[in-house]
């Protein structure tokens, strides 16, 4: 589907491939916008000398700041494009149906709300997420970075738990042991938390479910997070 002047406009700002919006554009006639995410990053004691390591391979600036604050490390920008999902349009559907259409191209695609993300096995509740998103009219977002690896939107979103001294590269590190052991994708991601599904969950799920508590420890019911798991195969982590 041709794009708009407007919308070409919007492509060359962001320097996403035109071919992209219009992908997007053929699924789901959707009103698309810039996304400029500002986060500040901190690294622990050991983390000082691999700075890299908690950058995404995709961003619009990075002004470091190693001498200022105790264990600042600088600001990130990173630009991208929000996609504005009208209610009358299945959430969870068009996110997985784009996720899917845009990987092969370099592009990650997460979910900026959570509300119309419960599993397909819940649909009462997820049926009752979307009468209220519609009669609040509150609006449903999904955000496009560049990049090939899942990991890279916890780096965008610099994803912590400083308050347990846990930072995205304790994060991601755990998720790389995870990825041995299972298949999931990374669905939401905020500053303070993400939403995983899995495509093949562990074999050990009890076992999962320690390791689990021990990277999110507000999860410490690892009964309940291993039933969660079997049942819906998903997983919320948060750090508050």
């Amino acid at each position: 589907m041709l794009l708009s002047q407007t919308e070409r406009h919007l492509a060359a700002e962001i320097d996403f491939d035109e071919s992209v919006l219009e992908m997007i554009k053929q699924e789901c006639q959707v009103k698309m916008q810039k996304i400029l995410l500002k986060q500040e990053v901190y690294l622990k004691d050991n983390e000082l000398s691999c700075l890299n390591d908690v950058l995404p391979a995709y961003y619009l600036e990075f002004d470091q700041d190693v001498y200022g604050v105790y264990n600042y490390g600088g600001n990130l920008l990173v630009e991208g494009l929000s996609i504005i999902i009208p209610a009358y349009i299945n959430y969870r559907e068009i996110f997985f149906k784009l996720k899917h259409l845009l990987a092969p191209h370099s592009y990650l695609t997460i979910c900026e709300n959570r509300v119309g993300l419960t599993p397909e096995k819940n649909r009462s509740i997820q049926y009752i997420s979307r009468v209220l998103n519609y009669v609040t009219q509150a609006e449903l977002r999904i955000a496009v970075f560049k990049g090939e690896d899942p990991l890279d939107l916890i780096k965008i979103y610099q994803t912590n738990g400083w308050n347990y001294d846990i930072s995205p590269k304790d994060i991601i590190n755990k998720f790389k042991s995870w990825q041995e052991v299972s298949e999931f994708e990374i669905i939401f991601a905020s500053k303070s938390s993400l939403s995983l599904e899995f495509v093949r969950p562990p074999t050990d799920i009890e076992k999962f479910a320690k390791d689990v508590a021990e990277i999110c420890p507000d999860l410490q019911n690892t009964q309940l997070v291993a039933s969660k798991i079997e049942k819906y195969k998903s997983l919320y982590l948060t750090w508050n």
